[in-house]
């Protein structure tokens, strides 16, 4: 009787195995057929695009328009930068030329070579207290800095702001 049962119970781990080998096997080639079949949908939608936008990259890189936006940007920086190099020289012959004290003639000329220099922690720090001020005024109790949504402002009395 044992023997018969140890065969059965062989026999249905057997089964069960092949079935589960089976079902692995067919779990597989649905996952590698809806793949392929997403991966198609993907390369077709990209040969959409590629065709309807022929100036645009969509493989990740900057677009077209970003790289000129980003030129246009680098050679207005450029002219920029050399017309205060030019209008320094000029300001700083100008005031040499004029007849105050060394000192002061010193300390002008340097506040206008080092002006690309301190310029933007002025700005930042100026561009920080008026935030802070405005935030107060608001009675905005915490900023992130990122600027601030609608469920900030409720129950200040400003939940009408039109600008956020």
């Amino acid at each position: 009787m044992s023997g018969d049962l140890q065969k059965s119970i062989n026999n249905a781990l057997v089964s069960l195995a092949a079935d589960r080998d089976t079902n692995l096997e067919t779990y597989q080639s649905q996952v590698l057929n809806t793949y392929q079949t997403l991966l198609d949908k993907v390369t077709v939608e990209n040969n959409i695009i590629k065709k309807s936008y022929p100036g645009t990259s969509i493989s990740g890189q900057k677009s077209i328009y970003i790289n000129q936006s980003s030129d246009t940007l680098s050679s207005i920086n450029k002219w920029l930068f050399w017309i205060y190099i030019l209008l320094a020289i000029t300001l700083c012959v100008l005031i040499i030329m004029k007849p105050y004290s060394i000192p002061f003639k010193i300390f002008i000329v340097l506040v206008i070579i080092l002006f690309p220099f301190y310029i933007h922690p002025v700005e930042t720090y100026t561009y920080q207290i008026s935030m802070y001020i405005y935030s107060i005024l608001l009675s905005v109790v915490y900023n992130n800095g990122y600027g601030n949504t609608k469920l900030e402002y409720y129950g200040t009395g400003f939940e009408n702001l039109k600008h956020i």
